[in-house]
């Protein structure tokens, strides 16, 4: 089943217009009665040279345009039956490597701090969850984050500071946790005094009524399916003074912003390349 092409802007008067859009008709056509695959393009390009009515350069323009918009589909349905899969995992793995985020603010000694992504199931949906910040809390009081703090001194590493922030704040022990992975560091403060590490874990299927809630730290714990937060409708984003844009997800009941948007966005980059494109 072949997709359709985005829209594409030609100028009304040119006549290499008018050739593409006659060479994306015929073409279209030719595909929906034959009911051919993409593969079939080429097939139908190299008879195009025998062709009175369907100029070369027209052809040409075609096939870069097909190839850019046709030969990357992926059935969303498909992509999120095996998100979770192992398979799923070593791809996370191997694009997560593959993210690079240079911090502007540079800092001699910053305080270390890591964040749980957890991954979850909820009724089988494939979804991410987020914790609201309690109001009785000195900084970033109400404002929706993952579960995490600052590194201890008994902790082995980022990843031990993440597991038990997150067992101490929401109750998820970290024996049903599968880390899947380590995103890049990120400052958290306007000073760069905090370097903060979002550690990408799968936690399975979860029921939010049974999570134990740390209320001086936590004042709700809520979910979002990965399908919505790969929604282009609900995804923003903002432009500040300084001249750096992050992402803002909206579609549910709390704003998604700030550092967090951020580890979600690297965390979809690498998690469902094939749902969430950074350019859209």
């Amino acid at each position: 089943m072949i997709a359709r092409p985005q829209k594409y802007i030609f100028t009304p008067w040119c006549k290499a217009s008018k050739q593409m859009w006659n060479c994306q008709r015929k073409y279209a056509r030719y595909t929906s009665n034959a009911n051919q695959s993409v593969t079939s393009k080429n097939q139908w390009i190299n008879t195009c040279d025998k062709s009175t009515d369907i100029p070369m350069s027209a052809v040409g323009m075609l096939s870069r345009f097909t190839r850019k918009y046709t030969t990357r589909t992926t059935n969303p349905q498909v992509a999120l039956e095996s998100i979770f899969s192992d398979a799923s995992r070593e791809s996370f793995k191997i694009r997560s490597k593959k993210l690079v985020h240079v911090n502007r603010l540079k800092h001699d000694n910053p305080k270390r701090a890591a964040v749980l992504v957890p991954l979850c199931l909820i009724n089988g949906e494939p979804s991410v969850l987020f914790t609201l910040r309690s109001n009785q809390i000195y900084s970033h009081r109400g404002e929706v984050s993952f579960p995490g703090g600052m590194r201890d001194s008994s902790d082995t590493d980022v990843i031990d500071t993440a597991l038990r922030e997150t067992e101490e704040e929401v109750g998820l022990a970290r024996d049903n946790i599968n880390i899947w992975g380590i995103l890049p560091p990120l400052t958290s403060r306007l000073d760069g005094a905090t370097m903060a590490t979002p550690v990408v874990g799968a936690c399975g299927e979860i029921d939010l009524a049974k999570l134990t809630i740390s209320r001086k730290e936590v004042e709700a714990v809520f979910t979002r399916t990965v399908a919505s937060l790969c929604d282009p409708e609900h995804r923003f984003h903002t432009r500040f003074r300084a001249g750096y844009t992050m992402p803002v997800f909206l579609g549910g009941e709390y704003r998604i912003w700030g550092l967090t948007a951020i580890f979600l966005h690297y965390a979809l980059t690498a998690l469902v390349p094939e749902l969430y494109s950074r350019k859209s």
